[in-house]
């Protein structure tokens, strides 16, 4: 019997400490021949501030990237980062704003996008959310768009543009949209903010400081951005970084942290 409800402990432990809150967010990653970039305007109404995050934990490999720490909870943990290996991920809520599987746990397991997908594959523990995540490597750029376990889709390029916000986009999964919003416009606002990205990008190179630019347009820095995130892993033997802001009441000027 003991052993029965210490089983049950460790399940209900493990999978708690693996889902985080969800958020609204505006992300995109970009891939060509000599480098990847991924960007994110990170938005969460409920958080009382953001944090970078450079660390090594006990397992697993080393990450950086942007955390929030809440009202309620003290416990911080990365959303929005990259590992040593190059490996990024960015997170964006359905439109229910639900929990969504920990980016950072990913982070730590898994170094490359085809390690990730061929693991995350069909289980629920990574892909029973309603969630957005973008993963990005050296060498591909993965969108998932999760329901359930069961009903889920992921687009993979190995050069080009993937860009979301926080609706459902890919056919198979839209009908979604309108079970899950919670407030009338909320998927026109989505839609209105994925046009603008796809619009400004479609128009500008791919650089770091054309992402930078972006962070700044009208619908996507927000009243509730707390952080814009830049990560740009070069396809060489330089190490990734990111470069980031707390538009708020922290610093303003953009800071790049290299591994």
């Amino acid at each position: 019997m003991k052993k029965i409800a210490l089983l049950i402990f460790l399940t209900l432990f493990f999978t708690l400490i693996a889902i985080k809150y969800g958020y609204p967010c505006s992300g995109a990653a970009y891939i060509d021949s000599d480098k990847t970039i991924v960007w994110v305007n990170f938005d969460k109404r409920e958080a009382a501030r953001a944090d970078f995050e450079n660390a090594k934990g006990l397992f697993g490999s080393r990450t950086m990237g942007v955390r929030w720490v809440g009202r309620k909870s003290p416990a911080p943990h990365i959303s929005q980062g990259v590992n040593e290996h190059g490996l990024a991920i960015i997170t964006m809520s359905a439109p229910d704003r639900t929990p969504c599987a920990s980016t950072g746990d990913w982070l730590r397991e898994f170094k490359t996008v085809d390690e990730a997908l061929n693991k995350i594959e069909g289980k629920s523990s990574y892909l029973g959310f309603h969630q957005f995540k973008i993963l990005a490597d050296r060498q591909k750029v993965a969108l998932i768009e999760s329901y359930s376990s069961k009903d889920y889709k992921i687009v993979v390029i190995d050069k080009g543009l993937l860009t979301h916000t926080n609706h459902y986009i890919l056919p198979e999964l839209s009908q979604y949209n309108k079970k899950l919003a919670k407030k009338p416009g909320q998927i026109a606002f989505s839609e209105k903010r994925l046009k603008i990205i796809e619009n400004f990008l479609g128009a500008n190179d791919k650089t770091i400081e054309s992402f930078k630019e972006l962070s700044s347009l009208k619908h996507l820095n927000r009243d509730d951005t707390i952080a814009n995130i830049i990560i740009y892993v070069p396809h060489n033997n330089e190490k990734p970084k990111v470069i980031y802001r707390f538009p708020k009441s922290q610093d303003k000027d953009w800071v790049g942290v290299g591994f």
